[in-house]
C-alpha cells in the first residue's frame, strides 16, 4: 500500500481520487489486520470516493474508524474533524496528521 498518496494535499480531481482511494486501502489494511490479530471489527463507513458535497459526514465517518483502530490498539491519534477542504493551510495541516496517523497504525501493525 503506497501511503504517498496521503502524505500530500490533493489539489485536483485525479489527486482526491487517489488520496481517497489510497486512504480506504489504507482502512482496509488496517482494519483487517487488526481483526485477524486481535479478533476485533473496526466498522467500515462509506469515506470512499470523497463525498465533498457532505464533508463534515464524511469527516465524522472517517473520524470513527480511525478511533475505532486507536481503540483496538490502546493509543491514540489525532482530531481530524477540523478539516477546511478549502483552505490550504489548514488542509496542510490536515494531511500531515492524517498521514502520520495511516503511518503510525501500519508500524504498530506491521504493515
Amino acid at each position: 500500500m503506497a501511503l504517498d498518496d496521503l502524505a500530500f494535499v490533493p489539489k485536483n480531481a485525479d489527486a482526491f481520487a487517489a488520496f481517497g482511494f489510497s486512504n480506504i486501502a489504507s482502512h482496509r489494511d488496517i482494519n483487517r489486520v487488526i481483526f485477524q490479530t486481535l479478533g476485533i471489527t473496526v466498522q467500515e463507513y462509506p469515506i470512499y470516493p470523497i463525498d465533498v458535497d457532505n464533508p463534515s459526514q464524511w469527516a465524522w465517518q472517517h473520524q470513527q474508524m480511525h478511533l475505532q483502530a486507536w481503540m483496538a490498539l490502546g493509543g491514540f491519534g489525532y482530531n481530524l474533524l477540523g478539516v477546511q477542504w478549502d483552505d490550504e493551510r489548514s488542509m496542510e495541516i490536515w494531511t500531515a496528521q492524517h498521514s502520520d496517523e495511516h503511518n503510525r497504525l501500519e508500524a504498530l501493525l506491521g504493515l
